[in-house]
This record gives structure tokens, sequence and C-alpha cells, in this order.
């Protein structure tokens, strides 16, 4: 009998404590297709001339968020970047095929964690693939691609109270040996409350990319994208 107190307030504090370890410790993945256009020039030749148009890249992202004090929360991403396209310059017709992806790693800390959320951090981004350029059967330039980049990472959201909807913005850019890079990003999203929450997000991404390492590309890629995502 006189164990039951103590029992049961050992219970109810074993309850709390995992409730608020499940509110600390999250799990955020998601996937989709970017359908983008790009502009620019590789190997000095305007992509409107190798009549590049618009293509749809996938991505996955997947993000772990926890409690330790100082240990940075990790987001790890995969973009593809692939388009082709026939056309002529200067009278020569030209096929061209460029198939680049790039992979971030990033550490970053939650700054603001209510309705309004903002998170800073820094990673790396690995750009790898290879393009071509042929006429008929020859090869005119063909090249790979395996280059890293530090970044600079950030994210904002900014919730509807009571709506399921949300806005954001996301921003990440990077610089190293001649190869540039900056990304942004604006979306709306929806998400259901449940366990674990599931929803969508629609948005508009925009990356410029200077001279990647290995290969001559200098271009701007911008359109819409849709996504399906998970919160555990």
């Amino acid at each position: 009998m006189t164990y039951k107190k103590p029992l049961a307030a050992l219970v109810a504090l074993s309850l709390t404590s995992s409730v608020a370890l499940a509110d600390a410790l999250g799990l955020h993945i998601g996937a989709g297709h970017w359908q983008n256009e790009p502009e620019g020039t590789l190997y000095d030749i305007s992509l409107n001339d190798l009549n590049y148009k618009q293509s749809d890249n996938r991505f996955f992202y997947a993000a772990f968020e926890h409690p330790v004090p100082l240990l940075p929360n990790i987001r790890v991403q995969y973009n593809e970047l692939s388009h082709k396209g026939s056309g002529a310059a200067n009278n020569i017709p030209l096929s061209s095929r460029t198939d680049v992806s790039y992979t971030d790693a990033i550490g970053y800390y939650e700054l603001l964690d209510n309705w309004i959320s903002l998170d800073l951090g820094i990673g790396l981004r690995r750009y790898e693939g290879d393009s071509t350029v042929a006429t008929g059967d020859t090869t005119l330039y063909k090249d790979n691609v395996d280059s890293y980049l530090p970044t600079i990472y950030g994210d904002a959201n900014f919730d509807l109270p009571f709506t399921g909807f949300s806005v954001g913005g996301r921003f990440q850019g990077g610089s190293y040996d001649d190869t540039e890079f900056t990304e942004y990003s604006a979306r709306v999203s929806y998400m259901i409350d449940s366990i674990p929450s599931v929803g969508a997000e629609l948005g508009y991404k925009k990356q410029n990319l200077s001279r990647v390492k290995g290969l001559d590309l200098d271009a701007e890629y911008t359109g819409p994208y849709i996504a399906i995502k998970g919160h555990f």
C-alpha cells in the first residue's frame, strides 16, 4: 500500500519524460520534383543554341533534430540537374547532354523554434556528373565533375496558426577554387496534424552556378517544385 503513490509518481514522471523526449527528437523527410529551365553557357556555347529545355529533376532530403546542447542538427539532401538538347551554333549541328547531381551534408542550429522558426548552419556540397557536346558521331567536348564546396545554410519558416499552412524560404551558397553557387527558394506548405505529420509543399527555386571545377558550365536554373514530406 505504501508503494502505490511513489510508483504512480514514477510512472507519471516516466511518461512525461518520454513525451518531452519525443517532442525534442525529430526526423523530417521529403521527396519531390523540381521543374527547372537552364540559361547560360556550356563550353562557351549558349544553352539556347543547344536547345536545352525545361526538365523535371528529382530531389530527396532527410533532417534529424535532437536536444543535445552544442551538437548541431543534421540535414542531408540530394538533387539532380540533368538536361539535354539538340541545336546548332555557327551553322554546326550539335547535340548535348549534362547529367549533374549534388549532395549536401549540413550541420545547423535552431535559433528560433515556435510558430516562427529560424535555422542557420554550414555544410559541404558535392557536385558530380558529366557532360558531352557532339556533332554527329564526333565528340567535341566531354568532361567529368567531382567537386566539393563549403556552404552556408539558412532557413526561415512562419506557421499560420490553426490552419496547417506555413510559408518559408531557404538560402544556400558556397564558393571554392573558382566554383561558386547561390540557391534561393520560397515555399508554401500544408501539414496534417497527426502522428506522424504528413503534408505537401509547393515552391519556387533558383540556383546560379558558376564554373564547376571539371565542367565548363555557367548557368542559372529556375522553376517551380512540388514535394511530399513527413515529420516523425
